[in-house]
């Protein structure tokens, strides 16, 4: 070593000194010599010290002195990117994703790994089979994992390794719970901190976890080496979770070692808790699948828990397994009122998911007259009940559960509830036309950080349709389509209610024609009619072939329109199935009427829709219920009602900041608007012929000439541009330009030009 360090030195150029193995010296007298050759080294001489294991040298000085930098195994794995780049070099063209991230959760980006599944890829003649073929079974990383870490190991770190092999995650009390193994916790350290066989951070830093290969080769040797140990392991596992409250890590490890019946019995007690005030839903239905027929006879609570994980996504599967069931099989774990309570309650939400709004109603009364001390589910049965309300346009009664729910979730922090409370309140306040009310609901979710938990993405969602109409209304399309995004793509699914995925599919139609692309709106609404036809949703694809049927007359496409009527018997009266939706149905066939020429019936059908949207309050159809009958007593020769009906439609729409409703009629109103505009211009003459303005600027444009006529009557922005059907900013810019044009300093003076140089008929007197 002195030799080597006065040759290295003496060069003058840098020089790096790469000591290997390090693991291998322990005699502590060479590793003192190497620690002061360290510091004692010139500055052109740059030591690096490698080890598979912890490196004894000491160090302590160097680190606190900046001196020395400490690298670890995960510091020296390839990061995912390096890995594709690697990977183009094994087969000559890119990885697909998935690959991608097979190769990089099975190597971990250890070099050696990497270099395993590199022989294993030029091996093999399907390099999708990689991810199978790479495993710890395999006979070259079995030969690896042997040879270099199993063989050099003690018998009683060998022993634990293998014993905790089973295990989703380790610890010192687990270990040896888990193992019977006294010293788990010596000899777990020095696997970490010697042997770098364990890494932390799998689930918190009171856990740790194996390298995944590292895994499957100790458990392809556990059953080699210790038979049957597998089992006993992780129910002894399972126990030990159970003692700790971590109800999912029990049950994962005891359903593994397939220990089924003790599970059932352990979940049985637990599972209202674990989906309502957990919202573990998800989790129940991943062990739902090892539970066999015989066991949720005999533990019928577990039944229950199952329609509560198909009572969303799956209604008829709910109601398959709630129609034989008792309030009596499932008082396991509970009190003979709670159990009657959790089945009336499956039973109630079931009916509203299941699209049986009347049903419903009755079922939530009925519970709530019984059960009114229940806190917990009484908040769930509270906002349910409140959807239903807002289903059957109930909107007082919906109102009212509503701040009875808000008030139950503060006592009781039911989870889910609180989750579909924003949501429904978002659905009245759109329902009232009061969009600015929705962006202040979402405001407040994200300032309380309600939904930022894996299981809330359904209702963040949700909660994001509701804010993309409130926009859509404001005619903020871009912030329409933003928020409609974050819902799955704005995809329809099946685990949404009618009244929710009709708002889907109709509010891409709408974006669509916001931006004049008919084709596209026709496309999406198509594509949704087909998905909730195959998912089994009748309303909702009569809902949607409704909306078709409106976009495709606006389009002027009558016959296809004509074809959606017949296909889907939009003219026969609506049953009980689609009561829910009558208003929708009936405004349809209003338009329908009006395109066969029935302005009669469309005119009698539009008002009492009117009629009835006022009383209930419905924003939307009071705007375009009055533009149906509208356009409908403009055909029966009814100008004057027409048009009053037009303006009110416009104002109503204009008074909130709800201008997108109205202008989603105009389409169909254009011929009420001409004639509204000529009819006013006939009560006086404005000139036609090309008169040179003031300033010798080009001359008025036609709707220059109308706006200059109304301002000459006295009117305001506002109401000139009620009635020419544009904003007021657009009769501000015209004015703006009349102005301009014949050199005016007010409106005022420009109708007083305009009147001497002809514009307005006659000069004045």
């Amino acid at each position: 070593m002195n030799h080597l360090l006065g040759t290295v030195s003496g060069g003058g150029t840098g020089v790096t000194l790469f000591l290997d193995s390090c693991e291998a010296v322990v005699n502590p007298h060479v590793l003192r010599y190497i620690a002061r050759a360290i510091e004692s080294c010139p500055a052109t001489v740059r030591f690096v010290l490698s080890g598979r294991t912890a490196i004894r040298v000491p160090r302590a000085k160097a680190v606190l002195s900046g001196e020395l930098v400490r690298l670890s195994a995960q510091d020296l794995a390839f990061t995912r990117s390096e890995i594709a780049r690697i990977a183009d070099r094994w087969r000559g063209s890119p990885l697909a994703e998935n690959e991608l991230d097979a190769i990089y959760q099975k190597t971990g980006g250890w070099p050696v790994m990497l270099r395993l599944a590199s022989l294993e890829w030029r091996r093999l003649d399907d390099p999708a089979k990689l991810r199978e073929a790479l495993s710890g079974a395999n006979e070259i990383v079995s030969a690896y994992f042997m040879e270099e870490v199993l063989e050099k190991l003690p018998c009683a770190h060998r022993e634990l390794l293998l014993k905790s092999s089973p295990l989703e995650v380790v610890s010192t009390a687990l270990c040896r719970s888990a193992t019977g193994l006294v010293q788990a916790a010596s000899l777990l350290e020095e696997l970490e901190r010697q042997w770098f066989l364990v890494h932390r951070g799998a689930r918190s830093e009171e856990f740790a976890a194996f390298h995944p290969l590292l895994r499957e080769f100790l458990l392809s040797r556990l059953q080699v080496e210790y038979p049957g140990a597998f089992e006993r392991i992780l129910l002894k596992a399972a126990i030990w979770f159970r003692q700790q409250d971590q109800v999912d890590m029990a049950m994962d490890h005891a359903i593994r070692g397939g220990h089924v019946g003790w599970a059932c019995e352990y979940l049985s007690p637990l599972i209202f808790d674990l989906g309502f005030k957990l919202g573990q839903f998800s989790n129940i239905g991943r062990w739902a699948q090892y539970l066999t027929q015989e066991q949720l006879r005999h533990y019928p609570s577990l039944k229950l828990g199952l329609v509560w994980l198909n009572i969303f996504n799956n209604p008829d599967v709910a109601a398959g397994l709630l129609s034989g069931m008792t309030e009596k099989d499932v008082a396991v774990g509970t009190s003979e009122e709670e159990a009657h309570a959790n089945f009336a309650m499956a039973r109630a939400v079931l009916a509203t998911t299941s699209d049986k709004y009347v049903d419903a109603w009755n079922y939530f009364r009925d519970w709530d007259r019984r059960h009114p001390e229940l806190t917990y589910q009484r908040a769930n049965v509270l906002t349910a009940w409140a959807y239903t309300a807002y289903a059957l346009k109930r909107i007082r009664d919906a109102k009212r559960l509503c701040d009875a729910a808000g008030e139950a979730i503060e006592r009781s922090d039911a989870h889910l509830a609180g989750l579909w409370l924003p949501i429904i309140r978002a659905r009245l306040a759109l329902f009232e036309g009061k969009p600015g009310e929705v962006e202040q609901i979402v405001t407040r979710v994200i300032a309380g950080g309600s939904v930022v938990r894996g299981q809330d993405k359904q209702a963040w969602g949700l909660l994001n349709v509701c804010l993309a109409e409130a926009r859509y209304m404001q005619g903020e399309v871009p912030g329409a389509l933003d928020a409609l995004g974050q819902f799955s793509g704005g995809q329809i699914r099946n685990d949404v209610t009618v009244e929710m995925a009709f708002a889907v599919a109709r509010l891409k139609g709408r974006l669509a024609l916001a931006r004049g692309d008919f084709r596209r709106a026709i496309q999406s609404l198509r594509a949704d009619l087909q998905a909730s036809r195959a998912a089994g949703m009748t309303r909702l694809t009569d809902l949607i072939a409704g909306e078709l049927t409106t976009v495709l007359l606006c389009a002027g496409r009558i016959r296809d329109a004509w074809r959606i009527e017949k296909d889907h018997d939009l003219s026969v009266p609506a049953g009980e199935s689609k009561a829910p939706s009558l208003e929708e149905r009936q405004l349809v066939q209003a338009r329908l009427m009006i395109s066969h020429q029935e302005y009669n019936r469309a005119a009698a059908l539009a008002m009492n829709l009117y009629s009835r949207a006022t009383s209930m309050g419905n924003f939307g159809l009071t705007i375009t219920s009055q533009c149906v009958a509208a356009l409908a007593r403009w055909h029966l020769g009814q100008r004057q009602d027409a048009h009053r009906l037009m303006v009110n439609a416009r104002m109503t729409a204009s008074g909130s900041g709800c201008q997108q409703i109205f202008e989603d009629e105009v389409k169909y109103l254009k011929p009420i608007q001409d004639d509204v505009v000529s009819e006013w211009c006939e009560s006086s003459e404005i000139a036609d012929n090309e008169i040179s303005t003031p300033t010798g600027d080009s001359v008025l444009s036609a709707r220059e000439k109308q706006v200059i006529f109304f301002v000459s009557k006295g009117l305001s922005n506002i109401e000139i541009a009620k009635i020419l059907l544009v904003s007021s900013e657009t009769v501000k810019f015209h004015v703006k330009n009349i102005t301009r044009k014949l050199d005016a300093k007010n409106r005022i003076n420009a109708v007083e030009i305009a009147h001497d140089i002809g514009l307005l008929g006659r000069g004045r007197e």
